[in-house]
């Protein structure tokens, strides 16, 4: 018996169509109304409440120091991890 070959096989592939050309456009452009003005920007300020207990500095920021604590607070936790960092990358 021989041993069998694989069969050859075909396939026909047809071409497409011939394209048409391009379609024509089915909407027709025309003059928009031009864009309105952005409006104007009103500065506002608020007065403090009778009854405030912290005071407000010109700045913006309050007076009792506690937002200059929280900033060198944080500036010392940065500053011992920055340390960290060094002393773990040079041993």
């Amino acid at each position: 018996m021989k041993a069998s070959s694989p069969k050859k096989e075909t396939a026909r592939i047809q071409l497409p169509p011939e394209p048409k050309g391009l379609p024509k456009a089915t909407v027709k452009m025309t003059q928009t109304r031009p864009l309105s003005a952005p409006p104007s920007a009103q500065v506002t300020t608020a007065s403090p409440a009778a009854g405030a207990t912290s005071q407000i500095n010109a700045g913006g920021q309050a007076a009792d120091g506690s937002m200059n604590l929280f900033a060198i607070a944080a500036l010392v936790v940065s500053l011992a991890a920055i340390g960290v960092q060094l002393w773990t990358f040079l041993s």
